[in-house]
Order: C-alpha cells, then structure tokens, then sequence
C-alpha cells in the first residue's frame, strides 16, 4: 500500500470586501473631481486680470465639493443628500463658467443620487 499524499484543498474563494460606511463611489468620486475642476477653474479665471470676480463662485463651489465628499464619506451620509441635490444643480450651472468637467460630474450625480442614497423613512409620531 502506497501513502500518496493528498492534493491540498483549494483556498476558500475570498469573500467581497465590504462597502464602506460612507456613500457609494458613484456619487463621491465625481464630487470630487469636479471640486478638483472648479479650484482649477478658479485658479484660471483668477489669473486674468478683468474676470478675476468670476473666481470667486468657483472657488467656494470646490471648497463645499470638497467638504462633502468628506462628509459623504461618514456613516450617517444619508442626511446629507438634499444638499448633495443643490451642489449637483450648482455644478451643472458652472458651465455658465465654462466649466464642462463640473457639468458633467453634476450630471452624473443627479441622476445616480436617488438610486444611490434612499431617503429616509419618514418618522412616525
């Protein structure tokens, strides 16, 4: 009788990694990008000497992108979705600002935020 050694069983297959607490990616990597864009629109527009005003919209728009892909990042990122909404509508009016990168990640996240964040149940009471 010959003692053959046997084969290893394979690994378990690796489960998923599980999603974060914070807000699906769909809605905070275009909020990001576009808070990217409209600093270096600011910063662009800021450089010439007559529409230097025009770098003043931009410049707050990035700085409130910025402050809500941190906070979309958070558990509780539910409570933030209507003001997501606004800052989506804001981004898309940035072309006023020549601005198509912001208008498109504006775009992308109002039609992907009501799928990506449900709303709150209503409380009863």
């Amino acid at each position: 009788m010959t003692d053959t050694p046997e084969a290893p069983a394979p690994p378990p297959a690796a489960a998923p990694a599980p999603a974060g607490p914070g807000a699906p990616n769909i809605i905070r990597i275009p909020l990001l990008v576009s808070g990217i864009l409209n600093g270096l629109a600011a910063l662009g527009w800021l450089s010439t000497c007559i529409l230097f005003f025009v770098a003043i919209p931009l410049a707050v728009l990035a700085v409130f992108e910025i402050i809500y892909f941190v906070k979309l990042g958070q558990p509780d990122y539910a409570q933030h979705k209507p003001k997501t909404k606004l800052i989506s509508i804001l981004e898309m009016c940035s072309i006023v600002f020549l601005n198509l990168g912001a208008l498109i990640c504006g775009i992308i996240i109002f039609i992907n935020l009501d799928k990506a964040i449900p709303d709150e149940p209503a409380s009863e009471g």
